[in-house]
């Protein structure tokens, strides 16, 4: 399990989720781009429920180990999801052997 710093607060997560959002903000941040993701989070109730991050260029996150013993959280399909993202971020949806980075809104229309 992992803490997840994130606006003065702090979030529990698996391991591998977390580690995950992290590289997802890093290359998000690499394009000064943003986005929302929902991650699943155990709160001090003992419920696991999802908290929505809102990811971009200026996210201040920390992902730390933590010594709560309460059992991972996995979810395999959203590790791999967030992984995509990160790989594919700044790329066109022609796919990842296009390499053309997608302009943003303020370098493609006349406001």
């Amino acid at each position: 399990m992992k803490s997840i710093h994130y606006a003065a607060d702090e979030f529990l997560t698996g391991d591998d989720i977390a580690d995950a959002l992290v590289h997802l903000a890093e290359a998000l941040a690499q394009y000064e781009t943003s986005l929302a993701v929902d991650v699943p989070v155990r709160f001090s109730t003992g419920d696991v429920m999802p908290v929505s991050f809102l990811l971009g260029p200026a996210s201040q996150l920390v992902a730390v180990p933590s010594t709560d013993m309460t059992g991972e959280i996995e979810d395999v399909d959203l590790v791999a999801s967030l992984k995509h993202l990160a790989a594919t971020v700044g790329r066109s949806s022609a796919g990842p052997l296009d390499g053309a980075v997608v302009p943003r809104p303020s370098d493609d229309f006349d406001l």
